[in-house]
């Protein structure tokens, strides 16, 4: 498919690497925000002005916090027959705010990869808008197809559900297990291989990855509720209940 795409905030990773990899490809506009004199960073109206309409599919790379803020300055420059699309890590939010601003078509993604592991084989959530239809949704597929993605479709309370497991859940438990670990002295002779093991699964989350797990685990809506079923598992976890609770994780081992 020919067409092509405006990316909206290349200056983060995920920008940065989607431009790399589809500039090779089609053509890719880019909108960024510049620094005025007071240091402040904005959108200005002429790079929005030759940015935005030339886009096919216009793609948000911001984080869910800059999205309300960013899709009010571009409303006025989006036209009629674009597909308006995000990365978002989360998903109910960022799509209704979309289509608050936008009546067209609305594809929102969910990378689920980092730069650091690159494109190939890296699955892709795609959450389909009440206006997308199967020509918007192909599309944005295929944008993804053609850098080795795999994408495939969800809703976005589903995908908001799986996420707030498979990626807040883990940065909470990482952070409570090792904040309480840190209020112990004199632990380090009893460290054994299995908890060096968790420390290093650990370490990025906690370290350099910690403000944007925080970011979208704040994001979403159904991550308070995720929480909640955790405290009450913990609250019940004697141990008649462990021995049934590692009875239900073996389910992940089993081959």
């Amino acid at each position: 498919m020919n067409f092509s795409v405006t990316l909206v905030g290349t200056r983060g990773r995920m920008g940065a690497m989607f431009h790399e990899a589809w500039g090779k490809r089609r053509p890719v506009h880019v909108v960024n925000r510049t620094r005025d004199g007071s240091g402040r960073a904005a959108f200005r109206d002429g790079d929005l002005a030759n940015g935005i309409p030339l886009g096919d599919v216009v793609l948000l790379c911001v984080p869910a916090p800059a999205m309300p803020e960013t899709l009010d300055r571009i409303r006025p420059y989006l036209r009629e027959g674009q597909i308006l699309s995000d990365v978002c890590s989360v998903k109910i939010n960022p799509m209704r705010w979309m289509e608050e601003r936008f009546d067209g078509p609305v594809v929102g993604t969910h990378p689920l990869f980092g730069p650091e592991n690159g494109q190939t084989g890296g699955k892709v959530a795609l959450v389909r808008g009440k206006n997308a239809t199967d020509e918007a949704m192909d599309r944005v597929a295929s944008l993804f197809r053609e850098i080795g993605c795999v994408p495939f479709t969800a809703t976005a309370a589903e995908h908001d559900s799986a996420v707030g497991i498979t990626q807040s859940l883990h940065f909470a438990l990482s952070a409570a297990y090792f904040s309480a670990a840190a209020r112990h002295e004199n632990l380090a002779p009893y460290v054994t291989p299995s908890f060096l093991r968790f420390l290093e699964a650990a370490r990025s989350e906690l370290t350099s990855g910690a403000a944007m797990f925080g970011e979208f685990s704040a994001a979403n809506p159904l991550f308070p509720g995720i929480l909640k079923e955790l405290a009450a598992t913990l609250q019940t976890a004697g141990p008649d209940e462990l021995e049934k609770m590692v009875a239900e994780a073996r389910v992940w081992f089993e081959e």
